[in-house]
């Protein structure tokens, strides 16, 4: 069976940290995916306000303010456009409480950080059927 190509999917990261989402937009630009990037939960919404973007996977940061990954989780979860996403939390939080929260908020994947890279690029192509 072919792999998908990474030039087809679309990846939003929803990161506060500048120096965390700026290191994994380069390191899937360099894999061809599309990427999206917003700095809070509700840009986030904002952004996805535009039916025409339609992100084939999110990775979400836990601990941004305003709102956390977990509400923005659900709320994803709620919009039957994003009912089935793969969402991938990527946190300093690597307690077994925070992961449990995660995973009942709907979340797909936890990877904590740094980030692992070979264990994010695993979780990716798992989800979207891709080789990088």
């Amino acid at each position: 069976m072919p792999m998908n190509k990474a030039e087809d999917f679309l990846i939003h990261i929803v990161e506060d940290d500048e120096q965390s989402r700026k290191f994994l937009a380069t390191l899937l630009s360099k894999s061809h995916f599309k990427i999206i990037q917003s700095e809070t939960g509700a840009k986030a919404l904002e952004e996805l306000g535009d039916t025409t973007i339609t992100p084939n996977l999110f990775l979400i940061d836990i601990m941004m303010p305003n709102m956390n990954g977990f509400e923005l989780i659900k709320k994803l979860r709620s919009m039957d456009r994003f009912a089935e996403t793969p969402i991938i939390v990527t946190t300093a939080l690597d307690d077994a409480k925070h992961i449990k929260e995660a995973i009942s908020s709907g979340s797909n994947a936890y990877v904590v950080k740094p980030i692992n890279i070979g264990r994010l690029t695993s979780k990716i192509n798992e989800f979207l059927g891709t080789d990088i």
